[in-house]
């Protein structure tokens, strides 16, 4: 019920070394969570961010590590020295001008799967996820290929799906999407933990990831929103937070738009 004491046990968050992640950490920490494992690819900047977040008061431990290794899930669990995962955002992933297709549907969806599998039986009750997905998985897409990944995927099953898929930004709509369907998925067997599992689409976000994106694409996209600006990762993060708390307590297997109405404007649903 709304209004209830945090869930016990640890918060976890990866692509925390910046950006979204850092932000995410951050926010928690500001929101009462006190004991924090965040991780990234990037170890120096990650200790950066951990850094930061010690002088907060919070117990907080990091993980440097690619999340597609296959060893990367088992050793993000051993790290929570057997708590209870008490709140989880998923925030490491790419931009379509980073990587090719078969890496950001590996990066981008496949990371997210293993994620979801290996905190699912660890959940505390009242506990809960976020994972990231993006509002360009709301623009239009190739029919066969959008009710493919709007579709519970097996591990391993997108790679199948390269040579279809094509470019790299369409691979990015598509593990987005698939994040998103990961979410309504899986949030029955969530809650038979007595927890919960949303996914979260942000707009046009002051990242770096942003900055890698088509300029022409990116003015379109602000012009055509409500608010005309790019968030700060400071007003994703506290959506996030919110989603995390005991305050969202019957939200669950959903999605929620972050994206000042860029998706609205642009009349996709």
């Amino acid at each position: 019920m709304a209004g209830q004491e945090k869930p016990q046990g640890i918060a976890i968050v990866t692509g925390a070394a910046r950006g979204i992640g850092a932000a995410c950490a951050k926010a928690l920490v500001e929101d009462g969570w006190t004991d924090l494992l965040i991780c990234d690819l990037n170890g120096d900047l990650l200790e950066e961010t951990a850094q930061k977040l010690h002088n907060s008061g919070a117990r907080i431990r990091s993980l440097a590590g690619d999340v597609t290794a296959p060893d990367f899930m088992d050793r993000m669990i051993e790290a929570c020295e057997g708590k209870p995962v008490a709140a989880a955002v998923h925030a490491a992933g790419v931009a379509p001008k980073m990587v090719d297709t078969a890496r950001m549907l590996e990066i981008n969806w496949e990371s997210a799967l293993a994620f979801t599998q290996a905190i699912k039986p660890r959940m505390a009750d009242g506990g809960a996820a976020v994972l990231i997905a993006s509002n360009t998985s709301y623009f239009p897409i190739d029919e066969d290929l959008r009710e493919a990944f709007e579709q519970p995927l097996a591990a391993g099953e997108s790679a199948a799906y390269v040579d279809r898929v094509g470019d790299s930004f369409k691979g990015y709509l598509l593990a987005k999407r698939g994040v998103r369907a990961l979410a309504k998925s899986e949030c029955v067997a969530f809650g038979e933990r007595g927890a919960r599992i949303v996914s979260v689409s942000p707009g046009l976000i002051d990242t770096e990831m942003t900055k890698e994106r088509d300029t022409e694409v990116i003015q379109k996209m602000i012009n055509e929103s409500a608010t005309k600006r790019v968030g700060d990762t400071s007003e994703l993060a506290a959506a996030i937070a919110f989603l995390l708390s005991p305050k969202a307590s019957f939200v669950t297997g959903c999605d929620l738009l972050v994206d000042g109405g860029e998706t609205a404007g642009m009349g996709y649903q």
